[in-house]
């Protein structure tokens, strides 16, 4: 029986695989958890009156101080992208920047959850923005090189598919903590947690120290067991900043590619940042519940990965990451029925009615069952999108060498920040805007409910991207 050709032990492939862990976990917080964090309110009891206390920032400044973070980073991919491609030192043109910025993104990471005024000003804003700032910032520094490492460390198709499998169950892994264990730390440590003379005061801030110490731990082993190829001709890029911009777009896979993923990027951003809101305000019920929500999806397109793995070597990354695409689009629209119209829901609880099954909240049953059932809908798409664009990316580059003789992956890294980050960034601006302009309250809950159908369709055109991909497997 023949085997196919190895570049990497499994003990190597998981160690490197650690720091897509570390690069998913920090981010899925913050989108997941952040916006929230800042502009959430605490209800309270006065009399017989229901009143909202301050939050630490408003939705439009929160929005537009997230978005401009973000977009900093996307201009910041591809000067660290050139940068990287030129560096030649003793560790090679990747390693430094994961061991040397990855300590700067974790201290503003932490920092950003410890406001500085209790409730909305100005002092907030300015904290927020610089630390957030930093942190994406650094963030681009740390995972552009990070990511550059695959398709230099192994070159076989089958063991990148592989690789980019284990990466995604480290990522995986990441979101679990960013989404079920969060909501459990920051419902469980609400009112604080006493350490000694030390007291922290909530369950956020507890998060970002132990995401923290975490994420520094993984980013730093994710190179220590693995070696960058010699230095070798093709290394030498000779390309000047706007050349190596416009090289990069003559490679006719690279557009539809980063097309499809920052449009996908857009779906999963706002499935995160709107679950809380959906959950809390919509349903009336805990942080822990939209923690479990956003936990579910991940869980169930974990349980897809051998799947997708699979029928992408049978049948070709191209076709199943593209029913992926499409498979999402049409399934966020269905969030906006959860409050309404759950018909989703309706039939899965009417079909458990049938066989003697009571709920003591019928409409409440429904409405979960509803969401529920949607995040099995796209589980599998999100399980593409997981497994398969490293692969694909790896493709990307290699046509690049045949093209132009070098080899440039820090720089792919970098252009597809920019435009993948860069509609990232628009996913707080639209959340908020949403929200400001139809409401996300108990009473006015449409913008929170607008979320899915409008992340939907820029879904949409990801998929009609991706289809114009001429590389044929």
């Amino acid at each position: 029986m023949s085997t196919s050709p190895k570049a990497l032990s499994l003990f190597q492939m998981i160690a490197y695989s650690l720091g897509n862990f570390a690069q998913g976990v920090g981010p899925a917080i913050v989108i997941g958890w952040l916006q929230y964090f800042y502009t959430k309110s605490e209800t309270t009891l006065d009399g017989n009156i229901l009143r909202e206390g301050n939050a630490f920032l408003s939705y439009a400044t929160f929005g537009f101080i997230a978005g401009g973070a973000r977009l900093m980073e996307a201009i910041s991919n591809p000067i660290y992208g050139y940068i990287s491609d030129k560096s030649r030192t003793k560790w090679g043109r990747r390693k430094p920047f994961v061991m040397f910025l990855a300590p700067l993104l974790v201290s503003s990471f932490i920092a950003m959850w410890f406001p500085l005024y209790p409730t909305t000003h100005i002092i907030n804003a300015f904290w927020l923005a610089i630390m957030l700032g930093i942190f994406w910032l650094s963030y681009a520094g740390v995972v552009g090189p990070y990511l550059s490492l695959l398709p230099e460390i192994t070159p076989y198709r089958e063991e990148r598919i592989k690789l980019s499998e284990i990466m995604g169950y480290f990522e995986v892994g990441g979101m679990l903590v960013a989404t079920i264990v969060a909501g459990m730390i920051i419902e469980r440590f609400s009112g604080g947690l006493n350490l000694g003379l030390l007291r922290i005061a909530d369950g956020y801030k507890l998060l970002a120290i132990i995401v923290g110490i975490i994420t520094l731990i993984c980013f730093w082993l994710s190179i220590r067991y693995i070696n960058e190829t010699p230095h070798n001709r093709a290394k030498e890029v000779p390309f000047n900043f706007l050349e190596a911009i416009s090289n990069t777009f003559r490679n006719r896979l690279f557009a539809p590619y980063v097309a499809s993923v920052a449009f996908f990027r857009i779906g999963i951003d706002s499935v995160i940042i709107s679950m809380p809101y959906l959950i809390v305000k919509v349903l009336g019920k805990k942080e822990d519940l939209a923690g479990a929500m956003q936990g579910a999806v991940i869980v169930f397109s974990l349980l897809l990965f051998p799947i997708v793995s699979k029928l992408s070597t049978r049948y070709g990354k191209k076709l199943i990451y593209n029913i992926g695409l499409l498979g999402f689009a049409i399934g966020l629209p269905l969030f906006y029925f959860t409050q309404s119209m759950p018909f989703l829901g309706s039939i899965i609880i009417n079909t458990l009615s049938l066989f003697g099954l009571e709920f003591r909240d019928p409409v409440l049953s429904k409405q979960i069952a509803h969401i529920t059932l949607i995040l099995l809908i796209i589980s599998f798409p999100i399980s593409t999108a997981f497994v398969l664009p490293r692969a694909i990316f790896a493709d990307v580059v290699d046509n690049d060498e045949k093209e132009t003789g070098y080899r440039r992956e820090a720089m792919y890294n970098g252009m597809e920040g920019i435009i993948s980050k860069s509609a990232a960034a628009l996913v707080p601006v639209i959340t908020t805007q949403l929200f400001s302009f139809f409401g996300a309250t108990t009473e006015r809950p449409v913008g929170i409910l607008l979320v899915g159908p409008v992340a939907g369709l820029l879904v949409f055109f990801g998929f009609l991207s991706f289809s114009k991909y001429p590389l044929k497997e």
